[in-house]
């Protein structure tokens, strides 16, 4: 068995030219990082400013980001105010898929005008469907107002349609429904007072 070692100059030179490459790819990782900081930035303010203006009335005026506490006093929470109407985000930890956030548009009169899936893990065509336009959901929610509407399925009782074979999916829009209306409910008592 014929052992080879290498001499101490050659392992030194190896680990400074790792080292080297190891450093030119951090600053090259950096720079693209910063690079691209920006627009990423504006996309995702540009994309969120469309969904917002999706879930409003036609003709809302540009919208404001405010923030409100919480109906129990906890923390603050984020909503957008374009003249009379207000877009609101909730969410439900019970989806099928686990966590399921919507962002609700609702018009002066306190009445949901439509509601946009922000973010889901929901089963592709079964209530992953939540997310498309036309769902029964949303045919079913649209008009209905804030204060008064049974926020559930249904089948649990409720005013709301569900999913065909995505009823777990439709309870998670249901919840974050009422949480977007107790919200709306929280904020225009704030400001009456």
């Amino acid at each position: 068995m014929d052992l080879e070692f290498r001499k101490p100059e050659s392992s030194f030179r190896l680990v400074v030219v790792l080292t080297a490459v190891c450093a030119v790819s951090a600053l090259a990782v950096a720079a693209v990082s910063r690079v691209t900081e920006k627009p990423i930035q504006e996309g995702e303010a540009h994309r969120k400013a469309a969904e917002i203006r999706a879930v409003l009335p036609p003709g809302s005026p540009d919208p404001e980001e405010r923030a409100c506490l919480a109906p129990d006093g906890s923390t603050n929470y984020l909503y957008f105010v374009a003249g009379d109407a207000v877009a609101i985000e909730a969410e439900s930890a019970h989806g099928y898929g686990g966590k399921l956030r919507l962002l609700a548009g609702f018009d002066a009169a306190g009445t949901l005008y439509s509601f946009r899936v922000l973010e889901h893990s929901e089963t592709p065509g079964l209530g992953a469907k939540l997310a498309e336009d036309g769902n029964e959901v949303l045919s079913s929610a649209k008009g209905r107002p804030a204060a008064g509407t049974q926020w559930a399925v249904e089948k649990d009782g409720g005013d709301i349609a569900a999913l065909t074979a995505a009823t777990i999916s439709s309870r998670a829009a249901c919840e974050a429904l009422a949480e977007a209306a107790t919200r709306l409910n929280a904020i225009r008592a704030a400001n009456e007072r």
